[in-house]
């Protein structure tokens, strides 16, 4: 029995360690410049625990990451699927972006749209499945995450599909914000591709100009 935590202690730590995903299967890489350098010791972080966020800020930056272990079906109709999604602006600039509130919108099949995977900078895999909701104001499906590490400079959480799991890795450097998905299940969807083109929600059924991903930070 000894032996056995002691094996997984030393897998937990070695999983704390953002090289321990580099041999996995599966992985999408991606980095957001900072248009000046910033100092990453001054980043502080709160974790607000019951809604499961992680909230890291500094004077230029916000940076707000979901990592939701609980599910509540009788309250899930302002639920979207966005689990180790993150919502990030630099210098007052939207950078990664939350698709908005079309979520409350009349048109059932645009509320579908904007509480879905496909709108939200959270990784899944290539072949998941569309979910269909069949009542408007319930979500059906919930897709749990865990954070396996985190300090003021980075995040590593995991989250689980039918599919298998994934792992992202977030970590902060002077002169940008690195995100990268692993998996040894399925290749994961390339969010950058699949998102670019993708409108926010400015106001209740309106869509903005604004894309979900600003280019200017790539």
């Amino acid at each position: 029995v000894k032996t056995l935590h002691t094996k997984r202690f030393k897998k937990l730590i070695k999983k704390k360690n953002p090289k321990y995903y580099e041999k996995y299967l599966y992985s999408n890489s991606y980095f957001f410049k900072f248009h000046k350098n910033i100092k990453i010791k001054d980043i502080k972080l709160v974790y607000f625990k019951d809604f499961g966020i992680f909230c890291y800020s500094h004077k230029i930056l916000k940076l707000f990451v979901n990592c939701k272990k609980n599910f509540d079906q009788l309250n899930s109709g302002h639920m979207h699927y966005d689990n180790l999604s993150i919502d990030f602006s630099f210098n007052k600039q939207n950078v990664v972006a939350d698709p908005g509130n079309f979520l409350y919108s009349s048109d059932t099949t645009k509320r579908s749209d904007f509480k879905s995977l496909e709108m939200h900078f959270c990784p899944f895999f290539n072949n998941s499945e569309k979910i269909s909701e069949e009542y408007t104001f319930s979500s059906s499906r919930f897709f749990c995450a865990r954070a396996i590490s985190f300090d003021k400079n980075s995040f590593i959480g995991e989250i689980r599909y039918d599919e298998g799991k994934i792992t992202r890795v977030i970590q902060f450097f002077e002169n940008g914000l690195s995100i990268k998905d692993y998996s040894n299940d399925k290749p994961i969807k390339n969010l950058l591709k699949s998102l670019q083109k993708k409108r926010i929600s400015s106001s209740y059924g309106i869509l903005s100009k604004r894309k979900i991903i600003n280019k200017r930070f790539l």
